[in-house]
């Protein structure tokens, strides 16, 4: 009702100057632009998560588990099998079934410059020929978590490097997760754009399961910006207008993301961001879902409340994105989860003095009425890093 469509919003978070750059990354898929001094490259890529996640299969908000260690995984054997028949490689060369977005069918919803990324992407990856897991040569590790590891592997023919994540079976059962890392896969395999974390293929063998995923050596954003403690306001816009380009391309598939945090914003060798993390996202064709799932610092008011919720939740973390980026922490932190929810559902929100001496309430409980509340959410927070 308030006219705020993707190029509008577009165009009032990321302004002139970081247009010209994305739009350079874009169409030429690298670029030296670096903004606000971020680094470039030298880090390397963490498998861990220090902000603990609600669980989808919870139906009352959850206690907030903290994770844990996991054994590190050995070189992967000589010979696995593809963790489905149809391998993600195959899945990509597949043209996409009615509905699900692709670059042709989004083409009314995506702005030009990324309807034309993501028609070059998905052509590349048609052209493509499977990559073998023998073929794939362990260079070191990068990360380890409670599930498993992540190591940079070589392609021992053509000498690109991919990151290849190797996940527990048994940790997998024993928390329930196997819904999540089946879907996943199935989003992973339908997305192709410069800001989201490229799939190439799968395996699997008796113990564990095989992601060979984009890498991204400059490290987590979390990283960054725990080191800078916050950003300042043109690299805050930057970073949000990359998100905010990938979550126009997730919606026009009909998928919402639905775990917007800087740990899982990976930068890559030139400074720019690819989300990365596909366990909570889900394809909603019907357009709602019902599911309580995310991190609590970022969950909306309708995931909370359990009214159901759609693409706006993912409009909310990015609110909360922007905040966090600019103030170091999130509006609703507090060390009580159940305080955490309680304030956002309350929508009071505490601007700290240098966005200037603001307190801004507003009705989040009518899911009715989200689409009202997140326009004036986001544009009060861009209005303040604009």
């Amino acid at each position: 009702m308030y006219g705020l469509s993707a190029e509008n919003f577009r165009s009032l978070v990321v302004g002139d100057q970081s247009v010209s750059g994305l739009q350079n990354r874009l169409q030429a898929g690298t670029s030296a632009y670096q903004p606000g001094g971020a680094h470039s490259g030298g880090s390397t890529s963490s498998a861990s998560t220090p902000r603990s996640r609600a669980d989808a299969q919870h139906v009352q908000p959850p206690n907030l588990n903290t994770a844990q260690s996991g054994a590190g995984v050995t070189s992967p054997p000589p010979t696995t099998t593809p963790l489905s028949p149809n391998s993600a490689s195959a899945a990509a060369a597949a043209p996409p079934p009615p509905g699900s977005g692709g670059a042709a069918t989004a083409a009314g919803v995506l702005s030009p410059i990324s309807a034309a990324a993501v028609a070059k992407l998905e052509k590349e990856a048609a052209d493509e020929p499977p990559i073998a897991f023998d073929d794939l040569i362990v260079k070191r590790m990068l990360g380890k978590g409670s599930f498993g590891t992540v190591k940079l592997v070589v392609h021992k023919t053509t000498g690109k490097t991919y990151a290849l994540k190797a996940v527990w079976k048994r940790q997998i059962v024993e928390t329930g997760q196997q819904g999540h890392v089946m879907s996943e896969k199935k989003v992973m395999t339908q997305l192709k754009h410069p800001f989201c974390t490229r799939l190439y293929a799968t395996y699997k063998d008796q113990h564990r399961l095989y992601f060979l995923l984009e890498v991204s050596l400059g490290g987590e954003l979390f990283t960054v910006l725990r080191a800078r403690q916050a950003f300042d306001e043109p690299t805050a816009r930057f970073y949000a207008a990359t998100v905010v380009l990938a979550f126009e391309y997730m919606h026009s598939k009909d998928i919402i993301y639905r775990d917007l945090k800087p740990e899982n914003l990976m930068m890559d060798e030139a400074g720019f961001l690819k989300v990365t993390d596909f366990g909570f996202a889900k394809s909603i064709p019907d357009g709602r879902t019902y599911t309580l799932c995310g991190t609590p610092d970022y969950l909306a008011p309708e995931i909370v409340s359990g009214k159901g919720h759609g693409k706006g939740v993912d409009w909310w973390t990015l609110g909360i994105f922007m905040f966090e980026m600019l103030a170091s922490y999130p509006p609703f932190y507090d060390e009580d989860p159940m305080k955490t929810y309680q304030k956002i559902i309350a929508g009071k929100i505490a601007f700290p003095p240098h966005f200037g001496y603001v307190t801004f309430r507003f009705d989040s409980t009518d899911s009715h009425h989200c689409a009202e509340y997140r326009f004036v959410f986001l544009c009060f927070v861009c209005c303040v890093v604009v």
